[in-house]
């Protein structure tokens, strides 16, 4: 009984693949072979719209396999779709992206449900204008200064609810951008916070103050090894490694003491079809 129930269940599976080929066509299976198979990544992905240029990633985090991204870019190297796997055989999110002249619309698909997000560019390429499931963004800048001064938001009907406004300061000795920002919200709100980015926008600080001298002096981007450092608010530290492309290739958090908390690694492939 049992041989004939392990049976019954082979057939049904059979069945089902051989089902789902025919409703999804040849496409559902060339779209697995954009994944490029290692000794530990045998992550198959669904199919996914043909691109100029695909580009897989390979994450692995303490030294076992994570996740796998799979990003597509249109001739003008616009990112217009992405995929990620998070274990093998389950597609977690992923996003597509389409262009209108100035304007782009982003349709995004996670765990929890799918939404869509509308944004708009000025002459510069700057976003002036972002409408999502809050609501509306304006952003307001300096004559081509490329980032904005005024952040204002509004609800779905239209009524702002918060403003938020912005004040930089370049150090030219470490490339760091120091920011200060404040909101002020409708309901009499007010708050300010301070952070920290580098030469490529990734944050390196974030708290109510500014960071001590002894934390400036410890955080920022480093030449030799192309790599930033960041510091948390409970004085852990996170450091990201870069390749020549400027693409995270390594990323690791270390406690308060010095000792190694995570770490992973992102490996790239050109998987152009």
């Amino acid at each position: 009984m049992k041989l004939h129930l392990v049976k019954r269940v082979g057939m049904l599976a059979a069945c089902a693949a051989a089902a789902t080929v025919c409703a999804f066509g040849v496409a559902s299976l060339n779209g697995l072979r954009y994944v490029r198979p290692t000794a530990e990544n045998w992550t198959l992905l669904a199919y996914v719209e043909p691109a100029a240029r695909v580009e897989q990633q390979v994450e692995h985090s303490d030294g076992e396999y994570f996740a796998t991204t799979l990003t597509g870019f249109d001739a003008q190297e616009r990112r217009v779709w992405s995929l990620t796997s998070m274990h093998p055989f389950i597609v977690g999110y992923g996003d597509r992206e389409v262009y209108n002249g100035s304007e782009m619309t982003q349709y995004i698909t996670s765990y929890g449900g799918y939404t869509t997000q509308h944004v708009q560019y000025d002459e510069l390429g700057r976003m002036v204008r972002l409408e999502d499931w809050n609501g509306v963004t304006v952003y307001s800048y300096h004559g081509e200064e490329s980032e904005p001064y005024l952040k204002q938001m509004y609800d779905e009907l239209g009524v702002a609810f918060a403003e938020l406004s912005y004040e930089y300061e370049y150090d030219s000795s470490t490339g760091n951008t120091t920011v200060k920002r404040t909101t002020q919200t409708s309901d009499g709100g007010n708050s300010t916070v301070f952070y920290v980015m580098d030469r490529y926008g990734n944050v390196l600080y974030f708290d109510k103050k500014l960071p001590d001298t002894a934390n400036m002096v410890n955080m920022g981007y480093d030449e030799n090894e192309n790599a930033s450092t960041r510091i948390k608010t409970d004085g852990s530290t996170v450091k990201i490694w870069y390749d020549d492309e400027q693409r995270v290739v390594r990323r690791e958090k270390r406690n308060e003491d010095g000792s190694l908390s995570y770490y992973t690694v992102m490996e790239y492939a050109d998987v152009t079809r």
